[in-house]
């Protein structure tokens, strides 16, 4: 063990001095941070171009107007046809809506929501209103709400409570008919969880809000969408949907819920993230791609290897030294990697900003912090990437041609995502896809299967199946160890 420790500090020592590994490593913080920084000015730029979600109102007595003038002008073509006249219908139902756009922009002035900082909920209170003093007027009756309701939307836009709204909507989900107690539960209780995650209403949608109704209403009818088809539900789809749920109550209780128009910066935000730790993961798997491919092949063709033949070692101690040195910079790159993209992100984001992972276990929820889930995906990443240096190895030994090895081995990997494009279309079925390398080369969605932010392939097709979490690492070991023990036996049987 002694002299594989000693063999293994060698290597390291070559490693740390080849020129090529430290440009790498500048590179890769050089752009690491490069790539924050442009992201976040084009954030910065994005929100200065997109303003506010709703219109500008600064020309809403431009368009009070110009909805009079066609209001008056339609009432006085309605005047000169009878009711039998085939124009009359198309008239009256153009006059309508003109009548319903007149209203609601004076709703809006009225209520002082005439700027584009009014809450949504306002905007929905003005609209109800419009239709029907619009229907009111032209057909001279609504059906479309309730009559005392009127009277509560017109307080609401007045005084401007967003609690009176919810106490509405809770009212017309108990009037809804065909719906059952059940749904109305639901309902009433996604209300509530909109109103706790937003108490003043000034948020557009909540999708969480969405995702918890629709999987109550899953386990309430027991089934689900696949593909637009309803489908029952089975074990496994059950405990999804109770995972589901606490990770959406969890995220009510914690106040991380996403919502909207922030879900477009939270999403942003991920994609930073995304971007910097797989561009920092990618010159590690570059590096160990080079130095596990010229780790045999390139000490044979330099002459380096015959020094340590005439010492006082054997092959097997070699070779292991040079498989623990790869290891080695693996898991330095690794950190190094974390460490770089938690400061890139942190200068220009803040570190508070991190994504953190919410996940349910058996239908309990727990979050991991943002920094922990960050240092976690990388090392995810990791283990595929010394699967490859293995090939790589492998290809070295077999080889004893460091262009080839090396060239051969990153091609692998890369262009894999051309087959898995292939995979993602359906076209190919059957549980031999399964054994596919290609399918183990992107573990993030085994590992983090409640974060769908990422993944080198994207989803597969429904009609493609998924491999398991322990499928794919014991697959991966297996492949590991088969060329491991290739590039050993090559090395320690052949001349040299």
């Amino acid at each position: 063990m002694r002299k594989i420790m000693i063999l293994w500090r060698n290597e390291m020592a070559r490693i740390t001095r080849r020129v090529f590994v430290m440009v790498l490593c500048i590179l890769m913080v050089a752009l690491t941070f490069l790539l924050c920084g442009g992201m976040r000015l084009l954030i910065y730029f994005s929100e200065q171009d997109s303003g506010n979600y709703k219109t500008d109102r600064s020309a809403l007595d431009q368009a009070i107007e110009e909805s009079r003038s066609s209001k008056q002008a339609l009432s006085a073509e309605l005047g000169t046809l009878s009711e039998e006249d085939e124009k009359y219908a198309e008239v009256q139902d153009e006059l309508y809506h003109v009548t319903e756009q007149y209203e609601y922009y004076c709703l809006l002035k009225e209520s002082g929501c005439d700027d584009v900082s009014y809450p949504d909920y306002l905007d929905t209170c003005a609209m109800n209103l419009a239709v029907y003093r619009a229907s009111m007027q032209v057909y001279g009756e609504c059906d479309l709400i309730y009559e005392d309701t009127i009277k509560t939307y017109e307080a609401i836009l007045k005084d401007k409570k967003y609690e009176d709204y919810i106490a509405l909507q809770k009212e017309l989900v108990d009037r809804a008919e065909g719906a059952s107690d059940e749904e109305k539960a639901i309902e009433k209780q996604g209300l509530d969880y909109t109103y706790q995650v937003d108490p003043k209403g000034e948020i557009y949608d909540c999708p969480d809000v969405d995702t918890w109704k629709n999987a109550k209403l899953g386990l309430l009818y027991n089934r689900y969408d696949l593909a637009g088809q309803k489908r029952p539900l089975n074990r496994e789809r059950k405990q999804q949907l109770i995972d589901q749920i606490a990770i959406c109550e969890y995220k009510f209780e914690h106040g991380l819920a996403e919502t909207f128009p922030k879900t477009t910066e939270q999403d942003m935000v991920k994609t930073v993230v995304s971007l910097a730790k797989g561009l920092s993961c990618s010159f590690l798997l570059f590096l160990l791609l080079i130095l596990a491919g010229s780790g045999i092949s390139g000490d044979i063709s330099s002459g380096a290897v015959k020094g340590l033949i005439i010492a006082p070692v054997r092959r097997s101690q070699i070779f292991a030294g040079k498989a623990l040195a790869l290891l080695t910079v693996g898991v330095v790159g690794s950190l190094l990697c974390f460490v770089t993209t938690t400061a890139a992100f942190s200068c220009f984001f803040g570190i508070s900003n991190l994504p953190v992972y919410i996940y349910a276990v058996n239908g309990t929820a727990h979050a991991l912090p943002g920094a922990v889930y960050l240092l976690a995906r990388i090392f995810v990443d990791l283990i595929p990437a010394l699967g490859m240096a293995a090939f790589a190895m492998m290809l070295s030994a077999l080889t004893r041609n460091t262009a080839a090895s090396v060239g051969i081995s990153i091609a692998c990997y890369y262009l894999s995502n051309l087959g898995a494009s292939f995979l993602q279309t359906g076209l190919f079925r059957g549980e031999w896809i399964k054994f596919l390398p290609i399918q183990h080369l992107d573990l993030f969605n085994a590992f983090f299967p409640f974060d769908s932010s990422e993944g080198l392939f994207g989803s597969m097709s429904a009609s493609v199946p998924t491999p398991s979490l322990t499928f794919s690492l014991v697959y991966l070991v297996v492949a590991t160890l088969v060329f491991g023990y290739t590039a050993f036996d090559s090395f320690t049987r052949r001349d040299i």
